[in-house]
Parts: C-alpha cells; sequence; structure tokens
C-alpha cells in the first residue's frame, strides 16, 4: 500500500520500547474493533505485556461501529478513558461532519 513513510531509524522493535523514554514515542496499535486478544483491548484492560495506559498518554481511535461490536468497543473505551489523559474518537460519520478535537478525561465518544 505504501502509505505511511517512515525514514530509516525511526521505527523501534516492540521487545525495545522500554528502553525509550514515553514522550519519545507514538505506538501505533491494532484493535480498533475491540477484539479480545488484540493489542488495542489488551492495553485497554491493562494485560497486554509491554505496554500501558497513563495519564500522559493520548489515545486517539478511529473505528467504525457495528451493532455487532457496539457493547465490545464501548467496554473498550471505558478502560482506555480512565487511564489517559487526552481520549479522542473518530468514526467513519465523523470525519466527513466535524474535526477531531482532544476530549477531557471523561469520555468523548461519537
Amino acid at each position: 500500500m505504501n502509505r505511511l513513510s517512515i525514514p530509516d531509524g525511526l521505527v523501534v522493535r516492540t521487545q525495545d520500547i522500554s528502553s525509550y523514554p514515553a514522550e519519545k514515542l507514538v505506538v501505533l496499535v491494532s484493535g480498533s474493533q475491540a477484539e479480545p486478544m488484540s493489542s488495542l483491548s489488551r492495553i485497554a484492560v491493562d494485560t497486554h505485556r509491554l505496554l500501558t495506559l497513563d495519564e500522559r498518554d493520548t489515545v486517539i481511535l478511529s473505528a467504525r461501529i457495528y451493532s455487532r461490536n457496539e457493547k465490545a468497543i464501548f467496554r473498550m473505551l471505558d478502560h482506555m478513558s480512565a487511564s489517559a489523559r487526552w481520549f479522542t474518537t473518530i468514526t467513519t460519520a465523523e470525519r466527513f461532519t466535524s474535526p477531531a478535537t482532544p476530549a477531557r478525561k471523561n469520555k468523548s465518544y461519537c
């Protein structure tokens, strides 16, 4: 697809994340549909082996919410919003109707 161009030397191996200052990292994580074993779901409930959320973190989530995954996504969002300082969700509909803005620590759902 070649949609993201990252210069050499900027990608950090997962196992090396802990050796970098958190304020210098951007972590791209899969699992916006709240699949139970996805990295994002495990981070949300604090069971990921390498990553945790704290009040310094910003979460930006882009997901399509369907009737089949609605409860799981909102449960995941509840867990994440309790930990992260800034929390923003972007759904397909919001992309075309309003800009995404950082939410306060309380929940910002579509």
